[in-house]
């Protein structure tokens, strides 16, 4: 159990002040994980749009390939796709590491982030784990999806429409649909950094350590989850993403390193770079 020293640290703003220190101390670590995701992603946009070119498809040099592209460009797109979301696994999982060695105090040098590289036996399991969560993920998203459709065809809910009583409860229902969809992705949060304490942990093992952890402390859990939404949102409009991104890593790593100091006596309680 926390005394009540340790329990003025499970709030919001403390969770907030120790991620701010924490992005001062690695700042050039942290834009170098984000150009370099941001690079990926410029590089399969680019890819993809060059496959496009080349095969004919987007001679109007069009910045999205028009929906009516041939079958060969859509095969080459989506293997491309799957090589790089393969390829970057294991990189996804280093820079995971990176933000809760930082909970912790220490700035790993950036080799650390290719680490997961560094044998079969870890890309394999980083893998399991990265699928798993993602057809997690992936099965959530569809049934908010098909739970959205439901409710736009029943309800009568469409873009440009006068709002009657029935669209004003269709459009409640889907926020609440949303809000239910991003409450459940919550289990899967913390499964990156669990991974990057335990590695030796099988994929289910760090779902279940999750959800368990969720269970013991579930109102601060998910006010701190629906503390970083709005830094989401802010970040998909204007908000620079080499401070939403790290932020919002760094004070979900410091969350689970509380946790870990409360369920664990032996853990070492450094707190002294706050």
């Amino acid at each position: 159990m926390t005394n009540s020293s340790d329990k003025n640290l499970y709030t919001i703003k403390e969770m907030h002040r120790r991620a701010v220190i924490g992005i001062k101390t690695g700042w050039p670590e942290m834009c170098f994980i984000v150009v370099l995701n941001a690079g990926i992603i410029g590089f399969v946009y680019a890819c993809v749009i060059f496959i496009s070119m080349i095969s004919g498809t987007n001679e109007t040099y069009l910045a999205v390939p028009s929906l009516t592209c041939p079958i060969q460009y859509w095969v080459a797109a989506v293997l491309l796709c799957v090589v790089v979301y393969v390829g970057a696994i294991p990189l996804h999982f280093g820079v995971r590491w990176f933000y809760w060695q930082l909970s912790r105090g220490t700035v790993m040098p950036l080799s650390s982030l290719f680490a997961c590289y560094s044998s079969g036996k870890m890309m394999k399991k980083c893998f399991k784990v990265k699928l798993l969560t993602d057809m997690k993920f992936l099965c959530r998203a569809v049934i908010c999806g098909g739970a959205i459709k439901f409710i736009t065809v029943v309800f009568r809910v469409t873009m440009g429409t006068e709002v009657t009583v029935s669209a004003s409860i269709g459009i409640f229902l889907i926020f609440i649909v949303l809000i239910c969809t991003y409450l459940s992705m919550l289990d899967m949060v913390f499964i990156p950094f669990l991974f990057a304490e335990n590695p030796d942990m099988s994929a289910g093992e760090l779902v279940n350590i999750s959800r368990a952890f969720i269970r013991r402390h579930p109102t601060f859990s998910i006010k701190l989850y629906f503390y970083c939404l709005p830094w989401y949102l802010t970040a998909l409009l204007v908000f620079p993403l080499m401070i939403v991104i790290p932020l919002t890593n760094v004070i979900m790593a410091e969350y689970l390193r509380l946790i870990y100091m409360e369920e664990d006596p032996h853990e070492k309680k450094d707190l002294s770079y706050c």
